[in-house]
């Protein structure tokens, strides 16, 4: 059993370190083992990775975030400010 909650929201994901949350997908997708002493970025990441891979089944929290996302509820992303 994991240390960390999942991510069952929209607003919850917008919380979380993107660039943590693609290395913990590598690892996820790659079937490394749920990463412990680790942030809940990499941990998340590392589900949906591991999920993608076929090595975990969806669960509730995950099918509130589709859903949630399907919904149409997903903020647009912010404008970049360092873009020309």
């Amino acid at each position: 059993m994991s240390e960390y909650r999942p991510v069952r929201t929209l607003a919850d994901l917008l919380t979380l370190n993107a660039g943590e949350v693609t290395g913990g997908y590598r690892l996820g997708a790659l079937g490394y083992d749920e990463p412990l002493n680790t942030t809940r970025s990499v941990w998340h990441g590392w589900r949906c990775g591991a999920f993608d891979a076929g090595k975990i089944e969806r669960d509730d929290a995950m099918r509130e975030l589709l859903a949630e996302i399907a919904a149409g509820n997903a903020a647009p992303p912010k404008e970049n400010p360092d873009a020309p």
